[in-house]
C-alpha cells in the first residue's frame, strides 16, 4: 500500500493545478457548467440554454443519437458522438467533463467489472476529442433497497477498493481524472471511506466530485462530508434539497436515522438543507478554480425516472440557471465586501 499523498488545501486550489481541458493553460478562475440533459435531450437545445445563461461549459450526460433516441455520451454510437462533438465545436461550447454512468447506483458491487472497464476505455478517446480531463463515476451500488449490504460489511471496503484499482488502470499515464461522486456507492458515502480508498489505490487519476444536494438525500451532514473531502474536489454539482416529514408526523431532520421513500424535495439553491451557500463560500475563499455544474433535479430526476416535456425542461433549467447566476454573484460580492450580506432588493435591482 502506498502512503497517501499529502495535500495542502491552500495549494490544492491554486488555479494552475485545475486545467479542465487536456491541452488547456492554467485556469484563472471558476467556471459554470451544467448537466445539459435537464434542459432537454437535443444537444442544440442544451447549448442554447447554456448560451442564454452565459455559461461556456457543458457537462454532457444524456443526448439524443442520430435516430432521436437518448443515450449516455459514453455509450451512444460513434456516428452520433461525432455529430454531437461537431455541434459542440461549432458552438464553441467547451466540455467540463463527462457525466458517465460508470459504476453508478444501478450497478451492483458484486457484478462483473468488465463492462465498467470497457465503458471507461470507450470514454478515453471521446474525452480527447472533447478536450476534457474529467469523467464522473461512482463506486457501485452496495446496499439492497431495504438498506442491507449486498456483501458482509467487513468485505465491502476491500471489494470496492480492489474494483476501483482495476477500473482505473486504463487511465495510468494519462492526465484524466475519474471523479467519484458522493452519490450511491461506498466510496462516496462518507469522507472516511473515500480517504481510505484514496490511500489504498494511491493514484493521481482519482478525485472527488462534490454534489451539494446529495448529502441531504442520503442523510449525511453536508459540512462534515465536505470538509473531509475538500482537498480532493475538482468539480461541484449544484443542487439543494430538504427532507419532508413523509408519512410520519414526527419532525424530520437530516440527522435522524430514518428514511421515507421519496422524502427529499429538491429546491432552489439556498432553500434546502445542503448548506450550499456555506460550502460554495468556503470554496471560493479557498481559491477554488474548478467547475460548478448545475444539476437542478426540479423538472427531471434521472435516478427516479422523473421527467417532463422538453418545453418544461428547458424553461425550468433556464429559471434555475438564472437563480444560480444570482446566487453565485451574491456570494462573490459578499466575499468582496468582507461578509456584508446583500439584501434581495439590491440584488433584484442589479439583475433587472
Amino acid at each position: 500500500m502506498g502512503a497517501i499523498r499529502t495535500v495542502d488545501v491552500n495549494d490544492r486550489f491554486i488555479c494552475k493545478h485545475l486545467r479542465t481541458g487536456m491541452h488547456e493553460v492554467a485556469r484563472t478562475g471558476w467556471s459554470m457548467s451544467g448537466i445539459g440533459d435537464e434542459a432537454g435531450l437535443d444537444i442544440r437545445r442544451q447549448i442554447q440554454a447554456h448560451k442564454l445563461l452565459g455559461w461556456n461549459y457543458i457537462e454532457p450526460r444524456k443526448v439524443n443519437n442520430i435516430f432521436g433516441d437518448p443515450g449516455n455520451i459514453v455509450t451512444i454510437d460513434d456516428t452520433s458522438f461525432e455529430g454531437v462533438a461537431q455541434i459542440l465545436r461549432d458552438a464553441n461550447m467547451r466540455v467540463s467533463g463527462l457525466a458517465s454512468g460508470i459504476a453508478n447506483w444501478e450497478i451492483e458491487v458484486t457484478k462483473p467489472i468488465k463492462n465498467d472497464i470497457a465503458l471507461l476505455e470507450r470514454a478515453i478517446p471521446r474525452m480527447e476529442t472533447l478536450d476534457t480531463r474529467f469523467i464522473r463515476i461512482m463506486s457501485w451500488k452496495w446496499k439492497h433497497e431495504a438498506g442491507k449490504p449486498l456483501v458482509p460489511e467487513n468485505e465491502i471496503g476491500p471489494l470496492v477498493i480492489s474494483r476501483m484499482r482495476e477500473l482505473i488502470k486504463p487511465l495510468a499515464g494519462t492526465n484524466i481524472v475519474a471523479l467519484i461522486e458522493n452519490c450511491a456507492g461506498w466510496a462516496g458515502d462518507n469522507a472516511a471511506n473515500f480517504l481510505r480508498l484514496m490511500e489504498e489505490v494511491d493514484s493521481p487519476n482519482l478525485g472527488f466530485l462534490y454534489d451539494t444536494g446529495n448529502p441531504v438525500s442520503y442523510e449525511k451532514d453536508p459540512w462534515e462530508l465536505y470538509q473531509g473531502v475538500k482537498p480532493y474536489i475538482y468539480a461541484v454539482h449544484l443542487k439543494d434539497a430538504r427532507w419532508e416529514a413523509g408519512q410520519n408526523s414526527k419532525t424530520y431532520t437530516i440527522r435522524d436515522n430514518m428514511a421515507f421513500e421519496d422524502s427529499e424535495t429538491y429546491t432552489y439553491l439556498g432553500k434546502g438543507q445542503g448548506m450550499v451557500k456555506e460550502i460554495v463560500t468556503d470554496l471560493l475563499k479557498s481559491g477554488y478554480c474548478g467547475i460548478f455544474s448545475s444539476e437542478p433535479h426540479i423538472a427531471a430526476v434521472i435516478h427516479k425516472a422523473k421527467t417532463a416535456s422538453q418545453e418544461e425542461l428547458f424553461g425550468s433549467y433556464l429559471l434555475y440557471g438564472l437563480g444560480i447566476n444570482k446566487f453565485m454573484s451574491e456570494i462573490e460580492w459578499e466575499i468582496k465586501l468582507g461578509g456584508f450580506a446583500l439584501k434581495d432588493d439590491v440584488l433584484n435591482f442589479a439583475f433587472e
